[in-house]
């Protein structure tokens, strides 16, 4: 399923490239329903721990979640800048934004989830 995501987002960015050349509002179109699938995920993303973990656990997944995501928030556009100023190309910042995403969903796939019977649902 992730990998017919991730084709189906390659071929709406290569579709939005080749409108974008042609026209400005077509690109937005493309783009806006881009963001539209790749925001679809996130319902799915916060149930996840809502099914196998009771609810005070379920809260403590949330602030780990929301903590983690505030540090790359904290340090990403750091990295971004420096990585800008450092090459004078806006490449290796999309490549480290890549491969950070690679390596959340890579570290995602691996982790297998073993509850405990006192921390699971019943």
């Amino acid at each position: 399923m992730a990998h017919g995501r991730a084709c189906f987002m390659r071929r709406l960015l290569l579709f939005a490239d080749r409108i974008s050349r042609r026209t400005p509002s077509g690109c937005c179109i493309a783009l806006c329903a881009l963001l539209l699938f790749y925001m679809a995920v996130y319902p799915s993303f916060w149930a996840i721990p809502t099914t196998f973990l009771s609810e005070t656990t379920a809260a403590a997944a949330f602030g780990l979640i929301n903590s983690v995501g505030q540090t790359g928030a904290s340090f990403g556009p750091s990295i971004v800048g420096y990585l800008n100023d450092t090459t004078h190309s806006i490449q290796a910042s999309l490549i480290f934004v890549a491969c950070s995403m690679f390596m959340s969903a890579l570290i995602f796939f691996l982790s297998s989830v073993h509850c405990p019977d006192a921390l699971c649902k019943n």
